[in-house]
């Protein structure tokens, strides 16, 4: 996004992610600053020539269609004029029970690295054994994206955590495509893993 103006890229940005959705109607949001998120998750981030990369700002989107669903994206600086979305962080309810805590780990070799749930034995088994499930999550865990000269690197979560509604969903990832495409707020595959796990949990 070629504007430094933070309501400009808010509102832009609110524009993609409707689109991506296929909302006929604004989603809600709000600016915050970085001091104003408490405990927001951080990160490593990266840019040109391997210097840090501070969170410009960042932005709360809360939307009740087709079920409520808060995205808080950050956002930094790329190059002089543009800005752009750098980290994702995803939470919802499932109407599921969850009997522990269960997150996505990524193992294996350096050539060969694949993505599993841990946790509770029995509900882990399930959701490794659905092909879908671990192809979607894995999209999500993420730890680096390179566009230029710009790299993000990130610590990934996945996790389904016990609630009083049943259970709690937290996904913090990268954006996909680099920035380009039509997903690159990966709503669509969010949308569809938590009807997977809705399915699928006990």
């Amino acid at each position: 996004m070629m504007t430094r103006d933070f309501q400009a890229v808010g509102q832009k940005m609110e524009q993609m992610i409707s689109k991506e959705i296929g909302l006929k109607v604004p989603i809600s949001w709000s600016s915050v600053g970085d001091e104003q998120q408490g405990n927001r998750l951080k990160d490593g981030l990266i840019g040109a020539f391997g210097g840090k990369l501070d969170v410009r700002n960042s932005y709360i989107y809360t939307f009740s269609s087709p079920r409520p669903v808060q995205l808080l994206v950050s956002v930094v600086q790329a190059g002089m004029f543009a800005t752009v979305p750098a980290t994702l962080t995803y939470t919802t309810e499932l109407n599921k029970p969850a009997k522990s805590i269960i997150s996505l780990s990524k193992s294996g070799s350096i050539f060969k690295k694949k993505c599993a749930f841990e946790g509770d034995a029995e509900t882990c088994a399930k959701l490794n054994s659905n092909e879908e499930i671990i192809k979607i999550a894995s999209k999500f865990y993420v730890e680096k994206s390179t566009n230029g000269s710009l790299e993000i690197k990130i610590y990934p979560r996945f996790e389904i955590s016990p609630s009083e509604k049943g259970s709690s969903l937290l996904i913090h990832t990268i954006p996909h495509g680099n920035w380009k495409g039509e997903n690159i707020f990966c709503t669509k595959d969010f949308f569809r893993v938590i009807d997977l796990l809705e399915q699928t949990l006990l």
